[in-house]
């Protein structure tokens, strides 16, 4: 839920704030549109990274990612900081990152005849997590007269949900990965033994057996 409450936040106000601090609307428009691009290559490396390197490892990477462009956004003062606005459409990328590990790491961790119902239990927690971001980010914004609380509230989120998904993803990954070996290891082992030279050499072993 961390994970989406964090993102929601960012996406449902990240235009208005832009726009309060002078930028024009075609302006957003366009590097809304760069970030959305950032957003979908991160998904494409983060999953093949998360193969690599583990689930946990890439989300936690995106999760910094992330969190160093909400401080670019929260620093936002005037159209002359757009290099910070650059910056914080870029991090998509790490939101990317992160989205790609959001069915892998339940995978990992609940795999077995139940994992349709665990990851709509995930999905339905991720809906309320839009839920309360959305209505977190404005109240925050009413009460406050500023973003500022709101988007530090959405650090604390994704970094909270970088904490439990590295918590969670490594060891099931490693013995996952490990049973994949193994099982890895067995097959070729009985491609050998099948094959005419595996059954040659498993009948001259015997009968070396028996002479001896």
């Amino acid at each position: 839920m961390a994970r989406v409450i964090g993102y929601q936040i960012m996406a449902t106000h990240q235009v208005a704030h832009a726009v309060d601090r002078g930028f024009g609307q075609a302006t957003v428009v366009w590097l809304f549109a760069f970030g959305a691009g950032c957003m979908m290559a991160g998904n494409l490396l983060g999953g093949w990274l998360s193969d690599q390197f583990g689930r946990g490892s890439v989300f936690a990477l995106g999760s910094i990612v992330a969190i160093v462009g909400i401080g670019c956004l929260t620093l936002l003062r005037s159209p002359d900081d757009w290099p910070l606005l650059l910056l914080y459409t870029a991090s998509g990328f790490g939101f990317g990152m992160r989205i790609a590990q959001l069915s892998a790491i339940p995978a990992d961790t609940f795999s077995g005849p139940h994992l349709g119902a665990i990851l709509g239990v995930v999905q339905a927690g991720g809906g309320l997590g839009g839920a309360i971001g959305a209505f977190l980010g404005g109240w925050l914004f009413d009460v406050t007269g500023n973003y500022r609380l709101a988007f530090a509230a959405a650090a604390i989120a994704v970094a909270g949900s970088a904490v439990a998904a590295w918590v969670a993803a490594p060891r099931k990954a490693q013995e996952t990965s490990g049973a994949i070996s193994r099982l890895g290891v067995l097959r070729a082992s009985l491609s050998y033994v099948s094959s005419p030279k595996g059954r040659k050499s498993c009948t001259s072993h015997g009968r070396s057996s028996r002479d001896s």
